[in-house]
């Protein structure tokens, strides 16, 4: 016999324990659940929710202001307020009122309904007001020279959510000569 081992069959002949075959067939892989799995109100849901964040990306929650006009031959009104903001918010108010006639105006009186201001609170005008009663905030701007303007500016905080409605009317003596319909909505 020889001193050293030998492992397997000697060179050239094969080894009788060694089967000629494919490799073994690896078992099945366990069944597992899909990671992303969609309820039927969950299809409906996040499109919604997309649509959501999309439309407050391109402002739609957001503040936006209106400019009304309204007049005639001896007084142009002119009203930028807010439109559309967030509760508790502040927004500017303003009213323009021109003389494009060739006369004075006399006796002007600038009249904010009072339904619509008691929407909001922390309510401030420049200049004041000269008369509140329950009805109107009352401005007498006096006489309006032609070709002059008078601006009266205000700011206005949302004290609630919902739409808040009203009118804003310039008087020259006792003849309504501009009327002006104002909505504002806040958001919750």
């Amino acid at each position: 016999m020889s001193d050293h081992l030998t492992f397997g069959a000697p060179r050239g002949e094969t080894d009788p324990n060694v089967v000629d075959s494919d490799p073994p067939v690896p078992p099945e892989p366990p069944v597992q659940d899909k990671l992303w799995r969609f309820y039927r109100h969950q299809i409906v849901a996040i499109p919604l929710m997309v649509l959501i964040v999309l439309a407050a990306l391109f402002g739609l929650f957001g503040l936006t202001e209106q400019r009304l006009l309204a007049g005639g031959p001896e007084l142009v009104v002119e009203v930028e307020a807010v439109e559309r903001f967030r509760n508790r918010m502040t927004g500017r108010f303003e009213v323009t009122i021109t003389n494009p006639s060739g006369r004075a105006v006399e006796t002007v009186t600038l009249r904010i309904s009072r339904q619509y201001l008691s929407g909001f609170s922390g309510v401030s005008f420049s200049p004041t007001a000269s008369h509140i009663d329950d009805s109107w905030w009352t401005f007498d701007l006096g006489d309006i020279a032609p070709g002059t303007t008078r601006v009266i500016t205000g700011e206005l905080k949302a004290e609630s959510s919902g739409r808040l409605t009203g009118h804003v009317e310039v008087l020259s003596g006792d003849n309504r000569v501009a009327v002006v319909l104002v909505e504002t909505f806040a958001f919750p």
